[in-house]
């Protein structure tokens, strides 16, 4: 909402978390869309959201460590699997909203994890 007085569109991206057990991932996903949706209802020009990241990538500071993807690779096959985030993340964008029961529904978070398993 700061960004409003500018009068530009805006474009969420970037926008995601470290979780190699995936089990915070959809409450964030959750929970960020959901005031990505407020900001437009208050008048925000919010035109995307960009999650980061479809797959594991490399990370310059921690190598392949760190887990953002809504994919996770097997390094060795190269094999793709999607992780829970992923039909989390697909539900919310085909129904083009989320709502705060949708926030609800979604598991809470748990204590962090260790930064790379």
């Amino acid at each position: 909402m700061e960004a409003k007085e500018y009068s530009l569109p805006l474009v969420i991206s970037e926008n995601g978390l470290a979780d190699a057990a995936d089990a915070n991932r959809p409450r964030f996903i959750a929970e960020h869309l959901y005031q990505a949706g407020v900001a437009i209802q208050r008048g925000a020009d919010v035109r995307g959201y960009f999650h980061w990241s479809l797959y594991d990538n490399f990370e310059w500071a921690s190598g392949f460590c760190p887990k953002f993807g809504l994919y996770q690779i097997d390094p060795a096959t190269s094999a793709r699997v999607a992780r829970p985030s992923a039909d989390t993340y697909r539900k919310f964008i085909q129904a083009a909203r989320v709502t705060r029961a949708d926030v609800a529904a979604t598991p809470p978070y748990t204590a962090p994890q260790a930064r790379c398993e």
